[in-house]
């Protein structure tokens, strides 16, 4: 009975032992997160090839160090269901309006069979405007740009135009979309017009 006894006192000691060091660990991998280094008590997991993101894992949480090469660069601590955004900064932010084209113009059946070109705008903070331009082509480079404003922008401020090779509003086959074209205007008056070019994977303007 002693040693039952015993037995069950160290197994609640190590059990309280071990809540309190998690506790401990995620206390100071927190605060190590917060301050921009590379957590303490967590071990790498995984790294991914974006650029050399790299993926911990600690006692109840787990700490991902986003390096995208075209996209965001910090770290983010959460629960091991924690995981991966490969748009982690642009899915923060809340869309203002998105739209997505084919090159040919046609009907959009299935978004991993056909080439898509995205334009998405995002309210970043209440005066800054996040743009971002994407593609499921392998080659393509993804781009992005933000805009200061005076004022708030909604929807309805936001308007964006597609042209193609030779500059016309209607796609086909042998001439196809190429370029989006985002203007910003509040009260009538034009706050930012810029150009983008998913061709030659240049912003213009």
């Amino acid at each position: 009975m002693l040693r039952t006894r015993t037995k069950v006192g160290i197994g609640i000691g190590i059990l309280i032992f071990l809540i309190i060091f998690a506790i401990y660990t995620r206390v100071v991998d927190t605060k190590r997160v917060e301050q921009g280094e590379k957590p303490m008590f967590c071990m790498q997991m995984a790294e991914v090839a974006d650029g050399g993101s790299k993926i911990y894992i600690g006692l109840g949480y787990k700490v991902i160090a986003y390096n995208q090469k075209n996209g965001y660069q910090g770290m983010v601590i959460g629960g091991w269901n924690l995981e991966y955004d490969a748009d982690y900064e642009v899915s923060q932010f809340p869309i203002l309006t998105a739209q997505a084209k084919s090159p040919d113009g046609q009907p959009i059946q299935n978004e991993t069979e056909n080439t898509l070109y995205v334009v998405s705008v995002h309210q970043k903070a209440e005066h800054t405007i996040l743009v971002k331009a994407s593609s499921n082509l392998e080659d393509f480079k993804g781009m992005e740009y933000e805009i200061e404003t005076e004022e708030t922008i909604t929807k309805e401020d936001v308007k964006i135009d597609w042209l193609t090779l030779q500059g016309k509003a209607e796609a086909s086959t042998e001439d196809p979309f190429a370029v989006a074209i985002v203007t910003i205007t509040k009260k009538e008056k034009e706050i930012s017009k810029k150009k983008i070019d998913f061709v030659a994977n240049i912003i213009q303007g």
